[in-house]
């Protein structure tokens, strides 16, 4: 994002609060969840990291959250965009290092 795209309307990303919705402390805990490496990725790791500590409360206000908010899908959605950026990093590192002949 650039100083220009600042405070313009853009197209909501599924990883984004859901506004008119989701508060901001479920936004807050769903960002703990989404953070954490998706092969460690869990509800248990979360509430621990979100609440900086274990009850079983805590774990189950963030298991409703969980699935009110669609924490799973969303975090998946996440990942999938994450992963293509970088495999465009990637690419892109791979062309600007072969040189190409020039054709014209």
């Amino acid at each position: 994002m650039s100083i220009e795209d600042l405070g313009r309307p853009h197209e909501r990303q599924p990883w984004e609060r859901l506004k008119e919705q989701e508060s901001s402390r479920a936004y807050a805990a769903f960002c703990v969840y989404r953070s954490l490496d998706p092969r460690e990725r869990s509800l248990k790791e979360a509430a621990r990291l979100y609440y900086e500590k274990n009850s079983a409360t805590n774990l189950a206000q963030l298991k409703r959250w969980s699935v009110k908010y669609r924490w799973v899908e969303r975090s998946g959605l996440h990942d999938d965009f994450v992963d293509e950026r970088r495999r465009e990093k990637v690419l892109e590192q791979i062309l600007a290092s072969v040189k190409v002949p020039d054709l014209y």
